[in-house]
């Protein structure tokens, strides 16, 4: 009898299955730790970022193994990759935490889905049509199409505008419609996978407390899902006036003789430019949105409109910000020792006589154009010796 009270109180007995520490996190449950996370960095407490970043990761591996991964598994992960990286920043050791990956068939969220509008016959209303044909030559509305120039553009300045388009908050910046999809950020067709939306559902941005709305963030969606179109003019113009044209007579048709008394921007400008400007303004994504990587980008101008104005050099920006006179911000060259007054004057006297190219073309590289403008000016025997000693 014993035997059986035994057995029987057995087959009672709760077995561990039953202990709520099994209970399966949830995403918000990750979203929460991920959210502490950021905290502990922003106030400077690496260590405890780490062990809260940890459990964040046990919770977020049993998370995308469930069977299918909830919606929101995605975009957690890819905010666990960057606290990742800012934690590895800030100096902690991060080798030994494996982030989980998602299955393949859940890279998509449930319930998504990014197929392009306007994909059926030729000629039907993407909306409001009824799905009726539009007629031959006939396009459906205008209202269906999201504009980058008059909707987009504005979302990404107002709520991305002070840390990424004027500044480079996190060494990240997209300051154009060209800069901003180089970065990766934005999926054509797949709105809901593309990053700049993810980062957005999941809360890690915009950061300070402000938030996108949710009809903005489903403009975002629907404008890649179309294709991310861009439909302005110019797509190196700044974000905040991305329906600027840029003159056609900006960029010099090619290559004019000097005359007596000519600045030769080849030999005494553009070696300055190069030197002096060259590590701010010659990369992918510029300061300002200001590229000098040729004469071209230079008169293109950035941000802050046009830096030269031909036939006016004490009025163009340029000059301006080299005497540091008349402007916003800094002067330039930013962290660097001022130019002489005489190098200023030589820049604002070429600008004076109009801004003229007197070698090789407006696309050709800066530094090409200096090395050019150098061999010029060399005697022969010169010339000899400078490749010689290269």
């Amino acid at each position: 009898m014993a035997i059986l009270a035994t057995l029987a109180m057995a087959l009672v007995t709760p077995g561990p299955t039953s202990r709520a520490d099994d209970v399966l996190p949830t995403a918000a449950t990750v979203k929460s730790l991920l959210d502490g996370v950021r905290d502990d960095l922003d106030a400077e407490r690496p260590g405890a970022a780490r062990d809260r970043f940890v459990k964040a990761i046990g919770a977020l591996t049993t998370l995308v193994s469930a069977e299918p991964p909830p919606a929101a598994a995605r975009g957690l992960l890819d905010r666990a990759r960057t606290l990742r990286d800012d934690l590895e920043l800030q100096g902690v050791q991060v080798d030994a935490i494996v982030l989980p990956t998602l299955p393949r068939a859940a890279a998509k969220p449930k319930g998504e889905s990014a197929a392009k509008p306007g994909k059926g016959p030729v000629g039907t209303a993407r909306k409001g049509g009824g799905g009726k044909p539009a007629g031959p030559g006939v396009k459906g509305p205008a209202s269906t199409a999201v504009s980058f120039v008059e909707q987009v553009a504005p979302i990404l300045v107002r709520h991305c505008g002070g840390c990424h388009v004027a500044g480079r908050r996190g060494d990240f910046q997209f300051t154009s419609y060209d800069t901003l999809m180089k970065t990766g950020m934005v999926q054509k067709g797949a709105g809901a996978d593309s990053r700049l939306v993810e980062v957005i559902r999941t809360g890690d941005m915009p950061r300070g407390g402000g938030k996108v709305a949710p009809d903005e963030c489903a403009l975002l969606v629907t404008w890649i899902n179309e294709g991310a179109v861009f439909d302005g003019a110019d797509p190196l113009v700044s974000l905040q006036n991305p329906g600027a044209n840029v003159a056609a007579s900006a960029s010099p048709a090619g290559a004019v003789k000097l005359e007596p008394g000519d600045v030769s921007f080849a030999f005494e400008v553009a070696p300055v430019l190069v030197k002096q400007c060259g590590g701010c303004h010659d990369a992918m994504q510029p300061d300002g949105n200001l590229s000098m990587v040729s004469l071209e980008s230079l008169l293109r101008g950035g941000a802050n409109g046009a830096p030269i104005v031909a036939g006016e050099g004490a009025a163009s920006l340029l000059v301006r910000k080299l005497k540091g006179r008349d402007i916003d911000g800094q002067p330039m060259p930013l962290g660097k020792t001022p130019l002489s007054a005489e190098v200023i004057a030589t820049i604002e006297k070429w600008v004076d006589q109009g801004g003229k190219l007197d070698l090789l073309t407006a696309q050709t590289p800066l530094a090409t154009v200096a090395a050019a403008g150098r061999a010029r000016s060399l005697s022969h025997a010169d010339l000899l010796v400078a490749r010689f000693e290269a």
